[in-house]
C-alpha cells in the first residue's frame, strides 16, 4: 500500500472520532469497573453456628433438627456480596473463617434458650460488605443442662478383620480417659464405657507369622447416645490400643478314619463294635497345621475299660473320642460324624 494511501486509512480508521471512540472505550471501562466493584452477588450459604455456653453446663439439645447436620450445626443463610469479593468469601467459608458466634446462658428454670440470628452474630475474618436477607431457621432454641467431668472407661472398636483372619482380643494400653459433657451422659458412660472411634484394621504384609499384635491410636467421639438422644461430650486424649491378631481357622474332612477300642491290659472280656467301624472327621485349626495334617494321625477310639461296662444283652452307648498323635498339632479341634458308638460286651469263649 502507498503511504499516502496508508497515511489516509490511519487517519480514516483510527483518528479521526478520536476523541468520540476514546470516551466510548472509556465508558465501556467504567462500566465493566462499576459491574465488578459495585455489583453485587447473591447467594445461598450454609453458615455454622458456633455455641459458647457458661462453665459447668452443656448442649443437651439444640432445635430445630433441620439445623443440625451430623456433628455440625449449620443455618442457611440468604445474603448477597460485592462480585469481587465473590473468591475470597467463598474460601473463607471453606476454611471455617466465617461462621455465627453464640454465648447462651442458662435460664433461670433451664427453659430452653431462643437465640434470634441476626447479623451481628456473623464472624468474619474480613469485611465482605455482606448484607443479610435472611436466616432459616430464624431462630434456635438450646437446651441446656448441668455438665460433669469423670474418668470413663474405654473400649476399642475396630474394623472387620481382613479376610482369613480374626481378632482374638482387644484392650486399651489406657483403661480410662476424662470426659466432659452433660451430667446424664457422663453418668451412663462411667458405667457402660466409651467406644473410640473405629480404628482400620489393614491385611498384614505377606509372610507374616500366625500372630501378631497391633497397636493403633484412637480417638473418642464427639458425641455419645443414650436412651435414643444423642449427646456432646469432649475428650483431648488420644487413646492407644493393642488389638491381637491370628489366622482364622481353616477346616478339613477327612473319610471312613477308623475307630478303634480302648481295653485295659489283660482284659476278661470281648468288646465288639457294632454298625459302623469308621466315620468322617472334621478338623478345624490353624491352616498350616490342617493343611500338614493326615489322616494316620488321626485317633479315634471308644474307652470301655470302665469296670461297670460287664457282658451283658443290650449293647452299651459308648462315645467317640478323638486324639491327633502328632505333638505340633494339638491346636486343633477334631469333630467326629458320630458322636457314639455301641458297643457289645460279652464273655470271653474258654481256650
Amino acid at each position: 500500500m502507498p503511504l499516502k494511501t496508508f497515511d489516509e486509512f490511519i487517519w480514516k480508521h483510527v483518528f479521526n472520532n478520536f476523541t468520540a471512540k476514546v470516551m466510548a472505550l472509556a465508558m465501556a471501562l467504567g462500566l465493566w469497573l462499576y459491574a465488578y466493584v459495585f455489583s453485587y452477588t447473591n447467594s445461598d450459604v450454609e453458615i455454622p453456628v458456633h455455641i459458647h455456653v457458661g462453665e459447668g453446663w452443656s448442649v443437651e439439645h439444640i432445635l430445630p433438627d433441620e439445623a443440625v447436620h451430623g456433628e455440625n450445626l449449620l443455618v442457611k443463610v440468604k445474603l448477597s456480596y460485592p462480585r469481587r469479593f465473590e473468591d475470597q468469601f467463598t474460601q473463607e467459608l471453606r476454611a471455617g473463617k466465617t461462621y455465627l458466634d453464640c454465648n447462651v446462658a442458662p435460664m433461670p428454670d433451664q427453659k430452653p434458650v431462643t437465640v434470634t440470628l441476626k447479623k451481628e452474630l456473623l464472624v468474619t475474618s474480613r469485611d465482605f460488605s455482606l448484607q443479610i436477607e435472611s436466616f432459616k431457621p430464624p431462630e434456635l432454641k438450646i437446651e441446656l443442662v448441668r455438665e460433669a467431668a469423670m474418668m470413663v472407661p474405654v473400649v476399642p472398636k475396630y474394623s472387620a478383620p481382613p479376610p482369613g483372619y480374626r481378632v482374638e482380643y482387644a484392650f486399651p494400653l489406657t483403661a480410662e480417659v476424662m470426659i466432659r459433657g452433660p451430667e446424664v451422659i457422663i453418668k451412663h458412660l462411667h458405667e457402660a464405657g466409651i467406644e473410640t472411634e473405629e480404628m482400620n484394621i489393614s491385611a498384614p504384609r505377606p509372610g507374616s507369622r500366625e500372630e501378631w499384635d497391633l497397636q493403633p491410636m484412637a480417638r473418642i467421639p464427639s458425641s455419645a447416645a443414650f436412651e435414643g438422644k444423642k449427646y456432646p461430650i469432649v475428650c483431648t486424649d488420644l487413646v492407644q490400643c493393642n488389638i491381637h491378631l491370628a489366622r482364622a481357622p481353616v477346616e478339613k474332612s477327612f473319610t471312613e478314619v477308623p475307630i478303634q477300642l480302648l481295653v485295659p491290659p489283660g482284659y476278661a472280656y470281648v468288646a465288639t463294635l457294632l454298625r459302623e467301624s469308621t466315620t468322617n472327621v472334621q478338623v478345624t485349626g490353624p491352616k498350616s497345621a490342617v493343611e500338614a495334617l493326615k489322616k494316620e494321625n488321626i485317633v479315634l477310639y471308644v474307652d470301655v475299660r470302665d469296670p461297670k461296662l460287664v457282658p451283658q444283652e443290650t449293647p452299651y452307648t459308648q462315645p467317640i473320642y478323638a486324639q491327633i498323635v502328632d505333638e505340633h498339632q494339638r491346636d486343633m479341634v477334631v469333630k467326629p460324624a458320630t458322636s457314639t458308638c455301641a458297643v457289645k460286651i460279652s464273655e470271653a469263649k474258654p481256650k
